[in-house]
């Protein structure tokens, strides 16, 4: 499995995973919540802060936190 990543790694001393407001947007719009983009911010903010670094950010992460803003905004 590793072999064919000695050539696509080289130069390569990091990586970084990014989600956007987008992902947010649509994810909440896939699962009936509706949300502007200001919200997402606000989502993505929360989940920047709370989220565990031996879990990472999943889309099971994004729901929890939409259902979360859901019931919170009533």
């Amino acid at each position: 499995m590793f072999t064919k990543y000695f050539e696509y790694s080289k130069g390569k001393e990091e990586i970084s995973i990014t989600w956007s407001f987008e992902d947010v947007l649509n994810r909440a719009n896939s699962i009936d919540i509706n949300i502007n983009k200001k919200e997402a911010c606000i989502i993505l903010a929360v989940i920047d802060d709370k989220y565990d670094c031996t879990l990472g950010i999943t889309w099971d992460t994004i729901d929890t936190y939409l259902y979360e803003f859901e019931e919170w905004r009533g």
